[in-house]
């Protein structure tokens, strides 16, 4: 997997693992008539109601570990369509592993445990450590993906507003990790039911240009108590890529060795 395919899968599963647990581009009309203002609820309030909304037992941000397993399609027009499963393994303390896989066999993976991350090429049999901005951003990943973190333990500057087109109002949280090499992400929630409706980054490419990445729930529904995305369409590089919840596990037993690097015969 080289490093444009790693960036890719990286801003595709943000938007699916975090937001429904989790959850200013032309695509959403900002350009026409929709406008900004101050909100009308603190940074605090609206968490801790996104959290009351998605998670109202609890049983997601006490999760010792979790599985999820997603079907991917991805279609570069609407004659020609590719599918994946994608199979999000964690398990506390600070293991996470996102596995690609074809036929039920697996092809790529993301595994972060403790302060390494490790790219996987199971076709070719290898795999690489990440360093610099790559492990930056598998951090990152992680963080975002963890059972109980909030946007405010993992961004230190977030600014909030309103954004109102019409009859769309939702509440505008843009994120920014500060970390050089890493865009801003504008995350919109919905004023009244407070889910993330869309997530909007505008990343750097390894050429130096920029892609605008947008990635929309389209549907919500309880797994195991928790308000999850269902249905997600991420949009980005001339792809588009539709997630499908297949299955959700919270508390389920997984081994340690999952989350080292595979060792070939």
């Amino acid at each position: 997997m080289n490093a444009s395919r790693l960036k890719l899968l990286f801003f595709m599963f943000i938007a699916v693992i975090f937001l429904g647990m989790i959850p200013g581009c032309a695509l959403w009309g900002e350009e026409d008539e929709s406008f900004e203002q101050a909100a009308d609820i603190t940074q605090d309030e609206l968490f801790k109601r996104m959290m009351a909304t998605s998670d109202p037992t609890g049983l997601y941000r006490k999760a010792q570990s979790y599985i999820q397993r997603q079907e991917q399609e991805l279609s570069k027009s609407s004659s020609k369509k590719s599918y994946f499963i994608i199979e999000i393994r964690f398990k506390r303390p600070g293991k996470f592993k996102v596995t690609t896989l074809k036929e039920r066999k697996p092809i790529s993976a993301l595994i972060f445990n403790g302060n390494k991350a490790w790219q996987v090429n199971y076709q070719r049999e290898k795999y690489k450590e990440l360093e610099g901005l790559a492990l930056q951003r598998a951090k990152l990943f992680f963080s975002m993906s963890q059972p109980g973190n909030q946007y405010s333990t993992i961004f230190p500057e977030i600014k909030l507003t309103e954004w109102i087109n019409g009859a769309e109002q939702y509440y505008k949280l843009v994120c920014d990790a500060k970390i050089k090499g890493i865009s801003p992400i504008t995350i919109y929630v919905g004023k009244n039911n407070f889910l993330t409706k869309r997530l909007v980054t505008n990343p750097e490419l390894a050429n130096g240009g920029r892609e605008l990445y947008v990635s929309t729930m389209e549907k919500y529904a309880l797994y195991e108590g928790v308000m999850v995305a269902s249905l997600s369409t991420v949009k980005f590089m001339g792809i588009e890529t539709k997630y499908r919840m297949i299955d959700y596990q919270l508390n389920v037993e997984l081994h340690d060795i999952e989350f080292q690097p595979p060792v070939w015969k």
